[in-house]
């Protein structure tokens, strides 16, 4: 009895599935009548059984050749003769009668080249050729689209610590007020330097900050809700504590401003569809959607960078009007959805009594921090006793919170909106 080896081979996974074909019809005498063929230059007509013999053969073959293709891409398919049908060992020449044999896949049509049978091969690779040439190219076109949007951050970054160093040497910017207090002294270079430096400090820290929240929040130790308002509700005082390093002079709030304007640039990357910046923004968005960083987050970057340019240490509606924005908000979120489930206001159900408790305490506790550690270092001295700082401060923040069930408004603007000009009429 003479075997047909057939010898799936898959590129896929690292294994070989050899099936066998036995015909018990076939003898050696056969196999000789087929050499002998073989060598004639004219070769005679195949005999009967030569040609059910081949027939059989080209039935093997198309068997395994369409379960090559199932669940798993074969690559090639090995026919092999081995027994009485080889003429040498390992491979045999069965002859050339079959000498086509084709099949229809999803993707396109495959032949076997005009070859003897026993050492056909049908490679695939060439069906996904074309296919693996677009994704490569796919690919490539979305790294650069990263790497260029990435760019742009680094180019913000640059070109404005660039620019802002230049005026500040040329005296553009204003330095630091005069002994009699009506004048400017120049912005010297050891003056700039500190500004720089204390920038660059913030900017740093506040990466350093936002990366381990967002590392957080992708390796899912943190809820995306959470973290958001997590760096909602730190960052804008945290950016503030070390606002004392900058010096007195007028262009330190430009230096400043690099820092929150650099991250609203961020954002903006972020919402576009950056890799870089993708676990930027799953953490600052709801849902983890990449669009809704272009929301509250954008906007609270952009408050704090106002805060930064008009108000600056000149007085402390914009410290009050960040820190209520910051803590107050993001508090009042953190705890409503926890402990708000069962306490909400008639008037808004998407508020509780709980979230607005929070907001309160948050805002109080933020803004009189911040006011107190800035009286200590001497940033910004009141005009009236602490003590009265403080009640103001909390008559604000009340205010605030009840701003803040107002549902017809955004409070993303209207909260920080109304502190400010609250902190303006009442501890100016």
């Amino acid at each position: 009895m003479a075997c047909l080896k057939l010898e799936v081979r898959h590129s896929s996974v690292s294994r070989r599935q050899p099936l066998k074909a036995s015909f018990s019809h076939l003898s050696s005498s056969m196999c000789r009548a087929c050499r002998r063929r073989q060598h004639r230059s004219a070769p005679s007509q195949p005999s009967p059984m030569t040609r059910r013999t081949s027939s059989h053969l080209t039935l093997a073959a198309v068997v395994v050749v369409f379960l090559s293709f199932g669940s798993e891409p074969a690559h090639q398919v090995h026919v092999e003769a081995t027994g009485p049908l080889s003429t040498t060992p390992g491979i045999g020449t069965i002859g050339t009668t079959c000498t086509r044999i084709g099949f229809a896949t999803p993707r396109s049509h495959v032949s076997l080249p005009r070859q003897p049978l026993c050492s056909a091969i049908v490679d695939r690779k060439c069906l996904y050729a074309s296919n693996n040439k677009a994704d490569k190219d796919i690919d490539a076109s979305n790294d650069r689209r990263s790497s260029s949007k990435k760019t742009i951050v680094g180019l913000t970054a640059l070109s404005s610590y660039t620019a802002t160093t230049l005026t500040a040497k040329l005296q553009i910017l204003p330095g630091p007020p005069g002994v009699d207090g009506t004048t400017l002294a120049p912005y010297t270079d050891a003056l700039i330097a500190r500004d720089l430096g204390a920038s660059l400090l913030c900017a740093v820290l506040g990466l350093a900050f936002v990366k381990a929240i967002t590392t957080l929040a992708s390796k899912e130790i943190l809820e995306p809700r959470d973290s958001r308002k997590i760096i909602h509700t730190l960052s804008a005082p945290l950016f503030m504590v070390f606002w004392p390093l900058f010096s007195d002079s007028g262009g330190a709030r430009v230096f400043a401003g690099i820092v929150p304007l650099a991250n609203a640039v961020r954002l903006f990357v972020a919402a576009t569809g950056s890799e870089d910046e993708e676990e930027l923004a799953s953490a600052v968005s709801r849902s983890g959607d990449a669009k809704e960083a272009l929301g509250g987050p954008f906007f609270y970057v952009l408050v704090l960078l106002a805060s930064v340019l008009v108000f600056w240490r000149d007085g402390y509606a914009g410290i009050i009007a960040s820190s209520t924005m910051a803590a107050g908000d993001g508090l009042a979120d953190l705890i409503g959805r926890r402990f708000g489930g069962n306490n909400k206001w008639f008037f808004n159900k998407d508020k509780s009594i709980a979230g607005s408790v929070a907001f309160f305490i948050g805002a109080s506790a933020c803004s009189i921090a911040i006011a107190w550690w800035f009286a200590y270092t001497g940033t910004l001295v009141p005009t009236m006793e602490f003590a009265d700082v403080a009640v103001r401060i909390v008559i604000i923040s009340a205010i605030s919170a009840i701003v803040e069930l107002i549902p017809i408004v955004d409070d993303n603007w209207s909260v920080p909106l109304t502190a400010a000009i609250l902190a303006a009429a009442l501890l100016q």
